[in-house]
């Protein structure tokens, strides 16, 4: 049968748009796993990777609905899969926004079954924070009571606030995790001028490149998406640094002509003031000479 003359809810398109957010994140956690090795992205995947079998199942149950209407046994197995897969993937994702994204159900908090670190006065924001995002992540249900127009609107309707909700707590708790482990900080690296006549003689300070970067655990900064280097910016990183040692080898000569000039002079110097008092002396004795008595 032609797809245009399906049902909305049977449409083999109807799968494929719904799932293709889930399976996209699905993807980007598994790559996020390969580039900073946090388990913690494999769990993030899974609560899509169920997100995605989900729908599917939806689709396998009402596809049945349709098309064995007369098959009482399959109708009922294929409701039965759905059934258990939107519970497991619902109850994973509401774990999920709880613990990890809200960073709530902290079992030795000393706000109960919070976090000790809030930014909202009141504590009751967040209990009904929770219990509303469980109430709309199970509000699927309702279509086991009706399937009409006002019931999917209300459930998707309710879905958008549920997501509206998880954005409030999510930055909240994005913003406390990054003041306490200073996550928001990003080094910099800026042209600095030197001027030679600014430094004493004998300084030995010389300007290198930063590795702080390069010392930080990956495992420290999970969050932060670090692409690695392919072959044509590693050499230009390698001559950078090449680029470094020379200017370093060469404020070194710098500093000792610099050291060689200025010892010059002082030498210089020190034979005027000896000349000078040589003079004095000679001068001193012509005196003495001219008066002695003939």
């Amino acid at each position: 049968q032609p797809i245009c003359n399906l049902s909305l809810s049977v449409t083999p398109l109807a799968p494929i748009l719904s799932s293709f957010g889930p399976v996209m994140r699905f993807f980007q956690c598994l790559r996020r796993y390969y580039d900073t090795n946090a388990v913690i992205h494999l769990g993030n995947a899974g609560k899509y990777a169920s997100t995605t079998i989900s729908v599917m199942m939806i689709f396998y149950w009402r596809y049945t609905v349709v098309y064995y209407a007369d098959d009482y046994n399959k109708v009922l197995m294929s409701k039965i899969i759905y059934i258990i897969t939107q519970v497991v993937a619902t109850v994973y994702a509401n774990f999920w926004d709880l613990t990890q994204d809200w960073a709530l159900l902290k079992l030795d908090s000393s706000n109960f079954l919070l976090r000790d670190e809030l930014c909202y006065k009141h504590k009751w924001i967040y209990y009904f924070g929770m219990c509303n995002n469980t109430f709309l992540r199970f509000s699927w249900i309702f279509y086991f009571v009706s399937d009409s127009f006002l019931v999917r609107f209300l459930v998707a309707f309710g879905e958008v606030l549920r997501r509206w909700q998880w954005d409030i707590f999510r930055i909240e708790n994005e913003h406390i995790t990054n003041c306490r482990a200073g996550r928001a900080i990003k080094e910099l690296e800026l042209p600095t001028i030197f001027d030679p006549s600014l430094a004493s003689p004998t300084s030995t300070e010389k300007i290198k490149k930063s590795s702080l970067s390069s010392k930080v655990n990956r495992k420290q900064t999970w969050r932060d998406f670090e692409p690695k280097l392919d072959k044509d910016e590693a050499d230009y990183v390698q001559e950078d640094d090449d680029d470094y040692e020379e200017d370093d080898v060469n404020d070194n000569l710098d500093e000792n002509d610099n050291d060689c000039e200025e010892k010059g002079n002082l030498d210089s110097v020190i034979k005027d003031n000896l000349d000078y008092e040589k003079k004095q002396e000679e001068g001193e004795k012509d005196n003495e000479n001219d008066n002695i008595d003939p």
